[in-house]
């Protein structure tokens, strides 16, 4: 019965946590993910407490409180790094053209950023020297899961495709 608690608040949790507010990065599911077993678990062992067949001691008492503070230290963290995301107006990252999708003037695409993808949404054409894997930069704003841009520009390349090959861009300027 205690196991079959354990899983439904566990999965109520990060259930809630997902619909509300979906999960940003692999560290927000992590600890989304502890925090609702540290929830889970306490919850079970209240519900022990009450019925009885948990002594209400001292270690008992204690072992619920650090369920309780660490399921509130989590829940603060994850908040935080979710605000301090959503405050940005620029974020940079690599282009992956593969999903790129245009729907009339607006074009959706993904930016790599050291393993977090982040969804742009952009209305214009690209930059004449954006490509896939390169460089990107974007200034906007946060609207939900979605980063609507208002600018783009690419890091220069640091070669150029020439007919002889390959020539640094230094041999440009």
């Amino acid at each position: 019965m205690y196991f079959a608690i354990r899983v439904a608040v566990g999965s109520a949790i990060m259930l809630a946590f997902y619909f509300t507010r979906g999960f940003g990065s692999y560290l927000q599911t992590f600890v989304m993910a502890f925090a609702a077993s540290l929830a889970a678990q306490g919850v079970a062992l209240g519900v022990k407490m009450i019925v009885g067949q948990q002594e209400k001691s001292k270690r008992a008492i204690a072992l619920l409180g650090a369920c309780v503070i660490a399921f509130a230290a989590a829940m603060v963290f994850v908040v935080i790094d979710k605000q301090t995301v959503m405050k940005k107006t620029a974020i940079h990252g690599v282009l992956d053209m593969s999903t790129a999708m245009r729907n009339g003037e607006t074009l959706e695409f993904t930016i790599d950023d050291r393993g977090k993808k982040m969804r742009v949404r952009y209305q214009g054409p690209l930059p004449d020297n954006a490509r896939d894997r390169m460089e990107i930069a974007a200034r906007g704003q946060w609207k939900g899961d979605v980063f609507v841009a208002n600018e783009l520009s690419t890091k220069c390349p640091t070669t150029y495709n020439t007919e002889k090959g390959p020539v640094p861009a230094s041999q440009f300027h």
